[in-house]
Formats: structure tokens, sequence, C-alpha cells
């Protein structure tokens, strides 16, 4: 699935953290991706918030 043979893909993932980068298989899992990041990074509150305020169900 990569040009590059160091790229360790996994093939069920919505997304994957890997240090200090995040990467999503898609839009939709875009959108839990980032909210995991919001979480990882400013907590559970505040991510919680973020999902209200976009409307995310």
């Amino acid at each position: 699935m990569s040009i590059n043979s160091i790229v360790d893909w996994i093939t069920r993932a919505r997304w994957v953290v890997d240090g200090k980068f995040y990467t999503s298989s898609g839009v939709s899992a875009g959108m839990d991706m980032s909210l995991g990041f919001i979480n990882d990074r400013l907590g559970k509150e505040i991510a919680d918030e973020t999902a209200n305020a976009i409307e995310y169900v």
C-alpha cells in the first residue's frame, strides 16, 4: 500500500498516531481523528465541547 518500504501500513485503522503525527484513513475518519487529537492535547472536556459545537453525533 505504500511506495516507501519503511512505512508500516495498518490496514484496519481509522487513524493512527506516531509521535507528533496524526493521520486518518479518510474524511469521516478525519473527523474522529481531529476530536481524538483535541482530546489528547486539550482534554476530554474540550473535545466534548467541540463535538457539541460542531453538532457531531
